[in-house]
């Protein structure tokens, strides 16, 4: 893979921005490395938590003082982050790339399923409040 590519500054330029303002980065990043530059699921994944842990250390911070963030939410999260980081590596060790790569993206489709249609809600909330 070449970083040095004339799409991926770009490319990694448009996943970060929409990362910051909520679109499913981390997703997209992952597509975006094995769909145009064919690398590795497990490699791409690894590139994502790379990313998503730099973008977190100064993401977390300011929306905790914002307070945009429930700490014991984010707590939460951390606690069974771990365990399911830990599931995950356990999955990788069992499972073929191919089903990894569907549970995947079953998940992403999923998971912008629920967001587009929580989407509608908060914006029916958001007009009735107007009102």
């Amino acid at each position: 893979m070449n970083f040095l590519d004339l799409w991926t500054l770009p490319a990694v330029f448009a996943v970060a921005v929409l990362t910051g303002t909520g679109v499913g980065g981390g997703g997209l990043l992952v597509l975006y490395l094995t769909v145009f530059f064919g690398t590795e699921q497990i490699k791409a994944q690894w590139l994502n938590l790379v990313f998503f842990i730099s973008v977190s250390l100064t993401a977390v911070p300011y929306h905790l003082s914002k307070r945009r963030v429930s700490p014991g939410i984010l707590a939460l999260f951390v606690i069974l982050g771990i365990p399911g980081m830990a599931g995950g590596y356990l999955l990788r060790r069992v499972l073929p790339g191919d089903v990894l790569r569907r549970i995947f993206g079953g998940f992403l489709t999923a998971a912008g399923a629920i967001a587009f249609g929580k989407r509608g809600e908060v914006r029916g909330e958001e007009e009735s409040r107007r009102k």
